[in-house]
């Protein structure tokens, strides 16, 4: 077991336990624990609250040892947001004083439907004051001793919309103003019961989490927010004590935010959240966001004998026989040229073509035929784009939301045959897409890459080609004493235990976490010369 100074600075973002059952968002929790990892966010709109509470209760009954082996549990919890929903009765909500509305059936309105959901933003005393005692959390503090609860005042700059509402030119100066003022009754109301509540060696805090603090002054994006709000609230507020922000290799405005709190409040814990996960416009948060990461894929040996023989589409004797990272391969795995060309192949029309030599073809002949040329197209188009792909989200959206619906307009019926030779193909295409995505996101952090607003992204010349990107992205983001804590989901069991690992990894190393760094590319150019040395 990793010891619990050994992941002092990490966390373990909340906002992918949806993607967890019920069942294995509790393991994934339990793993954590009994890690001894001592930091857990929720989302708590979303009712991460809730998920967490019954996770850690559950632990509690079946295995308490897991639980009271923690010196200190901290828990962050994120407030300001909330879904307004008319539920059953079908009335019309009016939202209260003080709402930002933000969303409703995508239009900016001030109240809803009978059957629409709005989610509104609200910062004033009363609001925040309703949030925080309706906490489930607390019930962890009848159980848990040494349980510290933050509430995280979540994205604070979107209350400027309510003055560019009213005054679409105002400038960054009214628009801090205007968050100073709408936010303070926030930190008030924060401070007072944080002040307040601290028993059985429990305790509150509060801080903020911002996308705002992560995006450039550039353009006078109306969603930056200024550091220098931030640093007078850490000055102010004696229970202050968190900053969480958007930051990773290329997103580096987040680097030089929590480098300029740090130095003006020291005693401000700052998080990186997101740290593998870029959006392509320096955090505006625009477009498909891809990761900083090598992905563990099955491959196949090159000598595998499988073989597609005279138009066969078996793929049930493709087995994986390694797992190899994106990062070791030296290219495609092999198993998506034998999807390719068994799809290709299945969908050739070989037999309805040897027909209309002979007659001509009925209308079913010819819509298959068709459809059939169609399903080609479209799989030469998808093996083309790979060098393209940037992104899994927007693979996913282009498969779930134009391919799969097109197949089904395509062809009424669809044999159990052509079904697996389809699903077969996608599954291979998921993998080719993921090596895809890995090479192209190496060589962007490489050579850089212009960005909206004439802005390039910075280069990292030094990444070893034998280093995963996420060891590589996190050995230089703990090597910035001003991060004191690396905030990082996980969208599976596995995705967790790999960077429980790496992390506990590079803090048990008793050295700067870029030493290895150096020390893989000495050995790389080592190697290098004595090849050159022998030819």
């Amino acid at each position: 077991m990793l010891s619990s100074t050994s992941l002092s600075r990490y966390g373990l973002g909340g906002h992918n336990w949806k993607s967890f059952s019920p069942d294995s968002y509790r393991e994934l929790i339990r793993n954590a624990m009994n890690c001894q990892v001592s930091y857990l966010e929720v989302a708590g709109q979303t009712g991460g609250d809730i998920a967490l509470v019954g996770a850690i209760q559950s632990i509690l009954e079946s295995s308490p040892e897991i639980v009271k082996q923690q010196q200190q549990l901290t828990v962050t919890t994120r407030i300001g947001y909330r879904t307004l929903d008319p539920g059953d009765d079908a009335q019309v909500v009016i939202p209260r004083p003080g709402d930002v509305v933000l969303k409703e059936n995508g239009n900016n309105n001030t109240t809803t439907s009978p059957t629409s959901s709005t989610v509104v933003h609200n910062l004033s005393s009363s609001v925040v004051e309703e949030m925080i005692r309706s906490s489930p959390l607390f019930e962890l503090q009848r159980d848990i001793p040494n349980l510290h609860l933050i509430f995280l005042i979540q994205n604070p700059e979107v209350q400027v919309l309510d003055i560019l509402q009213q005054f679409p030119d105002a400038g960054q100066e009214a628009r801090n103003i205007f968050i100073q003022d709408r936010w303070t009754p926030a930190l008030e109301t924060l401070q007072e019961y944080s002040s307040n509540t601290t028993n059985q060696g429990n305790s509150i805090s509060f801080g903020v989490v911002s996308n705002g603090l992560g995006i450039p002054f550039q353009n006078n994006h109306p969603m930056h927010l200024s550091p220098d709000i931030i640093i007078d609230a850490a000055n102010k507020y004696s229970h202050f004590s968190t900053v969480q922000l958007p930051a990773n290799l290329l997103e580096r405005h987040g680097w030089e935010v929590a480098q300029r709190i740090k130095a003006a409040a020291p005693s401000i814990s700052i998080g990186a959240v997101r740290p593998l996960t870029c959006y392509p416009d320096l955090g505006t948060g625009t477009g498909h966001p891809f990761r900083l990461v090598d992905y563990a894929l099955q491959s196949l040996d090159g000598d595998h004998p499988f073989a597609p023989m005279g138009g066969s589409s078996d793929m049930s004797s493709i087995t994986p026989s390694t797992i190899q990272y994106t990062h070791q391969m030296n290219g495609v795995p092999p198993i998506y040229q034998i999807a390719l060309q068994t799809a290709v192949s299945h969908f050739d029309a070989e037999e309805i073509l040897e027909v209309k030599q002979e007659r001509d073809l009925t209308v079913e002949e010819r819509e298959t035929l068709d459809g059939c040329k169609l399903v080609q197209s479209m799989i030469y188009d998808l093996d083309a784009d790979l060098d393209r792909v940037r992104s899994f989200a927007a693979h996913e959206e282009e498969l779930y939301g134009r391919i799969i619906p097109l197949l089904y307009d395509t062809f009424e019926a669809m044999d159990d045959h052509t079904a697996d030779v389809l699903q077969a193909y996608f599954a291979a295409y998921a993998v080719a897409v993921r090596f895809s995505i890995a090479k192209k996101t190496r060589q962007v952090l490489k050579d850089g890459e212009q960005q909206q607003g004439g802005v390039s992204t910075p280069k990292y010349s030094d990444i070893p080609p034998t280093m995963s990107l996420q060891e590589y992205s996190i050995r230089k983001m703990l090597a910035e004493p001003a991060f004191d804590r690396i905030i990082a989901g996980a969208s599976t069991l596995q995705d967790f235990k790999v960077l429980v690992e790496l992390i506990g990894m590079i803090s048990n190393e008793n050295e700067s976490p870029l030493d290895a760094i150096l020390r893989a590319n000495e050995e790389i150019e080592k190697k290098s010369s004595q090849g050159t040395a022998k030819a």
